[in-house]
């Protein structure tokens, strides 16, 4: 009988070292489907973020463009507004000399 107590309680033992090891298990894996889900809600939120600086890339691209053609507009539009000036200046300066010699 002592060799089947002993046999018993060995089992008994290794049912409840195995019970130990699958609640480990079941554990590990429960943390690691959490840090799966976490990954993969911050990847794309990563992915997110990227497309919204791509697409910032691509505005302020656009607005560099756009400011480098009003600029070239504004300079041809102070050059004509020069030489307009200084025709108006000379029609002035005419009129007053052929006042002048009257």
């Amino acid at each position: 009988e002592d060799a089947v107590d002993l046999e018993e309680r060995r089992r008994a033992k290794r049912a409840a070292a195995r019970a130990r090891l699958q609640s480990a298990l079941e554990a590990a894996r429960s943390e690691l489907r959490t840090a799966d889900r976490q990954v993969a809600v911050l990847t794309a939120r990563r992915e997110e973020v990227t497309e919204g600086i791509a697409d910032l890339e691509r505005r302020l691209a656009t607005a560099r463009a756009r400011l480098e053609k009003v600029t070239a507009e504004l300079d041809e539009a102070t050059g004509t507004r020069d030489r307009h000036e200084k025709d108006e200046e000379a029609a002035q300066q005419a009129l007053a000399d052929h006042d002048a010699q009257g």
